[in-house]
């Protein structure tokens, strides 16, 4: 089991998902399906220590060629940023920063698709028990996301589903409307893969309903577990 060599404290600004549709945001400002949400300010890179076994942190992203491809909204994916410390939301349906689960270090990586983005997020906690409750606690964003999101007015939930890949990961499939736009529809996916005190969270978002079908979830995932496993 992988252990912080060190642990330094890590503030992270408490981060609302709500969506804004009254004006546009700068893509920094938005979740990979290019909602508008209010991001935490820049945060300066973390300072906690490599863990004592496993890849360091950053080594466990995944590269564009490893995303999901295939004919319409997602393409060919390419990189677009890498970055330590949290600088956006990383789907609608986060209702705190990540750093608030009680991570102590946490890598992004931002892609985009041919109508598609997609960001992930490689979450160091101090031990395995605090990375378990971390993925409850984010686990039950999702599952809340429809009351919370309608609570703040903007966006409507119009469709929420979850799917286990074969290895018993969950992923959360959530459909989105602007409330003033009516009908288009927005189509995240969000998964998160636990290995001892490490979580992969992955999101990819289109316009439209083109879901990741269980083909697509099941390498996805593969790719993530290897990622972690080093």
């Amino acid at each position: 089991m992988r252990r912080t060599a060190a642990v330094a404290a890590v503030g992270a600004a408490l981060l609302a998902a709500a969506v804004a549709v009254a004006a546009p945001a700068a893509a920094a400002d938005r979740t990979p399906g290019g909602q508008a949400v209010t991001a935490p300010p820049a945060t300066a890179p973390s300072t906690v220590g490599t863990p004592t076994a496993g890849a360091p942190l950053v080594g466990t992203l995944l590269e564009a060629a490893e995303l999901p491809e295939g004919e319409g909204a997602f393409g060919q994916w390419r990189t677009e940023a890498t970055y330590p410390g949290e600088e956006q939301a990383l789907f609608a349906c986060q209702q705190n920063s990540l750093a608030s689960t009680g991570a102590v270090e946490q890598q992004q990586r931002a892609f985009r698709g041919l109508d598609a983005r997609a960001a992930q997020a490689a979450l160091q906690y101090p031990d395995a028990a605090s990375a378990a409750r971390a993925e409850r606690e984010i686990a039950g964003w999702l599952t809340g996301c429809a009351e919370a999101l309608d609570a703040r007015g903007g966006t409507l939930v119009v469709e929420y589903r979850t799917a286990s890949t074969a290895d018993g990961a969950t992923v959360h499939h959530v459909g989105l409307a602007d409330r003033a736009g009516g009908a288009r529809v927005r189509a995240e996916d969000v998964l998160a893969v636990r290995d001892g005190d490490r979580i992969s969270l992955v999101a990819t978002s289109t316009t439209g309903d083109a879901f990741l079908n269980t083909e697509q979830e099941t390498a996805l995932v593969k790719a993530v577990r290897a990622k972690l496993a080093g």
